[in-house]
């Protein structure tokens, strides 16, 4: 359920900025997978929103063998859906004219302004909790925290791009070690 929080909330992200620097086409495709994702919030919990389903110590109910199967749709398909923003938008001369060189952020002043995420790691800073303060399921996951020295809004672009295709791999393997039943 966090991994699919962190793709909407960088398919948020993606859409709204493709929409801001003038692009609309991705804007619609983000907004259509994000959908998907909160219809499976939707089936686990009953809210789509403000999902209330991770708790201290665990979670507010097993989740439903339909969850699942609209996970494992889920995986197989937004892959594909995914390139077509990424088609559009990462070698669009657009796109790069109006993100690459523009609002750098230093590392040093990352680390400085206490920056976190996206932000922080498109300055370079090879920084996750996940991986440097591993929790839950995730020290027995395979996954890599991307990171771009570059420091400008394509930077920030390509970490969540690529958090987006880690959380994909992330969850196959939570997938894969759930057992049935």
């Amino acid at each position: 359920v966090a991994e699919l929080g962190r793709i909407a909330s960088h398919l948020i992200w993606l859409g709204t900025m493709a929409l801001y620097i003038g692009a609309l086409t991705p804007y619609f495709y983000t907004f259509r997978d994000r959908e998907t994702i909160y219809d499976m919030f939707e089936e686990i919990c009953g809210a789509r929103l403000m999902y209330n389903y991770v708790r201290m110590g665990g979670v507010s109910k097993d989740f439903t063998p339909k969850f699942m199967e609209m996970l494992k749709h889920f995986l197989d398909t937004f892959p594909k859906l995914m390139k077509e923003s990424d088609g559009l938008l990462t070698k669009n001369r657009i796109w790069m004219s109006r993100t690459k060189d523009v609002g750098v952020i230093s590392y040093d002043d990352a680390i400085n302004w206490g920056l976190s995420g996206p932000s922080l790691r498109g300055s370079g800073v090879n920084w996750d909790l996940r991986k440097n303060r591993p929790y839950g399921i995730y020290p027995s996951l395979e996954f890599d925290v991307p990171y771009f020295p570059e420091g400008d809004v394509y930077a920030r672009y390509l970490v969540r791009l690529e958090e987006i295709n880690q959380s994909v791999r992330i969850l196959r393997q939570c997938v894969e070690k759930i057992r049935a039943g």
